[in-house]
Protein backbone atom coordinates (compact mmCIF):
# COMPACT_ATOMS: atom_id res chain seq x y z
CA UNK A 1 0.00 0.00 0.00
CA UNK A 2 2.78 2.45 0.89
CA UNK A 3 4.36 2.39 -2.56
CA UNK A 4 0.98 2.89 -4.25
CA UNK A 5 0.07 5.86 -2.04
CA UNK A 6 3.52 7.35 -2.63
CA UNK A 7 2.96 7.01 -6.38
CA UNK A 8 -0.31 8.94 -6.15
CA UNK A 9 1.36 11.58 -3.97
CA UNK A 10 4.16 11.87 -6.52
CA UNK A 11 1.63 12.22 -9.35
CA UNK A 12 0.08 15.19 -7.54
CA UNK A 13 3.27 16.53 -5.94
CA UNK A 14 3.25 19.82 -7.86
CA UNK A 15 -0.49 20.37 -7.33
CA UNK A 16 -0.13 19.72 -3.60
CA UNK A 17 3.05 21.78 -3.28
CA UNK A 18 4.81 18.87 -1.56
CA UNK A 19 8.57 19.02 -1.38
CA UNK A 20 9.10 15.54 0.07
CA UNK A 21 6.34 12.98 -0.46
CA UNK A 22 8.11 10.35 1.66
CA UNK A 23 8.21 12.59 4.74
CA UNK A 24 4.62 13.65 4.19
CA UNK A 25 3.47 10.04 3.87
CA UNK A 26 5.29 9.11 7.08
CA UNK A 27 3.42 11.91 8.87
CA UNK A 28 0.09 10.70 7.49
CA UNK A 29 0.86 7.09 8.37
CA UNK A 30 1.79 8.05 11.93
CA UNK A 31 -0.94 10.59 12.78
CA UNK A 32 -3.82 10.31 10.30
CA UNK A 33 -6.41 7.74 9.43
CA UNK A 34 -6.21 6.57 5.83
CA UNK A 35 -8.97 4.93 3.81
CA UNK A 36 -8.05 3.46 0.43
CA UNK A 37 -10.12 2.59 -2.61
CA UNK A 38 -8.95 -0.40 -4.63
CA UNK A 39 -10.28 -1.81 -7.87
CA UNK A 40 -7.49 -4.21 -8.84
CA UNK A 41 -5.08 -1.36 -7.98
CA UNK A 42 -5.13 1.73 -5.79
CA UNK A 43 -7.46 4.27 -7.35
CA UNK A 44 -7.62 6.75 -4.49
CA UNK A 45 -7.31 7.48 -0.80
CA UNK A 46 -8.39 9.93 1.85
CA UNK A 47 -6.31 10.97 4.85
CA UNK A 48 -7.93 12.65 7.82
CA UNK A 49 -7.29 13.49 11.44
CA UNK A 50 -9.55 12.60 14.35
CA UNK A 51 -7.28 13.60 17.19
CA UNK A 52 -9.19 16.46 18.84
CA UNK A 53 -9.65 15.25 22.42
CA UNK A 54 -12.95 17.18 22.76
CA UNK A 55 -14.16 15.41 19.58
CA UNK A 56 -15.34 18.75 18.29
CA UNK A 57 -13.41 18.93 15.04
CA UNK A 58 -12.02 16.37 12.59
CA UNK A 59 -9.88 17.53 9.68
CA UNK A 60 -9.49 16.15 6.17
CA UNK A 61 -5.90 16.45 5.05
CA UNK A 62 -6.39 15.23 1.48
CA UNK A 63 -8.40 13.22 -0.97
CA UNK A 64 -6.50 11.95 -3.98
CA UNK A 65 -8.02 10.04 -6.87
CA UNK A 66 -5.93 8.59 -9.67
CA UNK A 67 -6.19 10.96 -12.65
CA UNK A 68 -7.46 8.12 -14.87
CA UNK A 69 -10.24 7.33 -12.37
CA UNK A 70 -11.72 10.79 -11.91
CA UNK A 71 -15.47 10.84 -12.53
CA UNK A 72 -16.06 7.35 -11.12
CA UNK A 73 -17.41 8.64 -7.76
CA UNK A 74 -14.34 7.38 -5.91
CA UNK A 75 -13.79 10.71 -4.16
CA UNK A 76 -17.39 10.78 -2.97
CA UNK A 77 -17.15 7.18 -1.72
CA UNK A 78 -13.95 7.94 0.19
CA UNK A 79 -15.35 11.17 1.64
CA UNK A 80 -18.59 9.51 2.77
CA UNK A 81 -16.62 6.70 4.44
CA UNK A 82 -14.46 9.18 6.32
CA UNK A 83 -17.42 11.35 7.36
CA UNK A 84 -19.29 8.27 8.61
CA UNK A 85 -16.22 7.23 10.57
CA UNK A 86 -15.89 10.70 12.10
CA UNK A 87 -19.55 10.81 13.07
CA UNK A 88 -19.43 7.29 14.52
CA UNK A 89 -16.38 8.34 16.57
CA UNK A 90 -18.40 11.20 18.07
CA UNK A 91 -17.00 14.17 16.16
CA UNK A 92 -19.28 17.17 15.67
CA UNK A 93 -17.68 18.91 12.67
CA UNK A 94 -15.31 18.24 9.82
CA UNK A 95 -13.09 20.91 8.33
CA UNK A 96 -10.81 21.01 5.32
CA UNK A 97 -8.76 23.47 3.32
CA UNK A 98 -8.77 23.84 -0.44
CA UNK A 99 -7.03 26.28 -2.74
CA UNK A 100 -9.46 29.12 -3.47
CA UNK A 101 -8.88 28.81 -7.23
CA UNK A 102 -9.71 25.07 -7.28
CA UNK A 103 -13.30 25.54 -8.44
CA UNK A 104 -13.85 21.83 -9.16
CA UNK A 105 -12.87 20.77 -5.65
CA UNK A 106 -14.92 23.55 -4.06
CA UNK A 107 -17.98 22.50 -6.07
CA UNK A 108 -17.43 18.88 -5.07
CA UNK A 109 -17.23 19.75 -1.38
CA UNK A 110 -20.28 22.03 -1.57
CA UNK A 111 -22.30 19.18 -3.13
CA UNK A 112 -21.28 17.05 -0.14
CA UNK A 113 -22.61 19.66 2.31
CA UNK A 114 -19.48 21.64 3.14
CA UNK A 115 -19.81 25.39 3.57
CA UNK A 116 -17.21 28.09 3.10
CA UNK A 117 -16.28 29.59 6.45
CA UNK A 118 -13.20 31.73 5.76
CA UNK A 119 -10.40 32.53 3.36
CA UNK A 120 -6.80 32.56 4.58
CA UNK A 121 -4.73 33.98 1.72
CA UNK A 122 -5.15 31.59 -1.20
CA UNK A 123 -6.72 28.89 0.96
CA UNK A 124 -10.45 28.48 1.47
CA UNK A 125 -11.54 26.81 4.72
CA UNK A 126 -14.70 24.74 4.50
CA UNK A 127 -16.67 22.96 7.19
CA UNK A 128 -19.50 20.47 7.53
CA UNK A 129 -21.58 19.63 10.58
CA UNK A 130 -21.70 15.91 11.25
CA UNK A 131 -24.83 14.06 12.34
Amino acid sequence: MKSEILQLLNDYQVDLNLKDTNTYFEKLQKLARIITFYDQRLKGFIAYYCNDEKKDLAFISMIIVDRNSIGQKIGRTLLNSALSNMSYSGFLKCRLEVLAHNINAIGFYEKQGFQKIEIEGEVLVMEKLLN
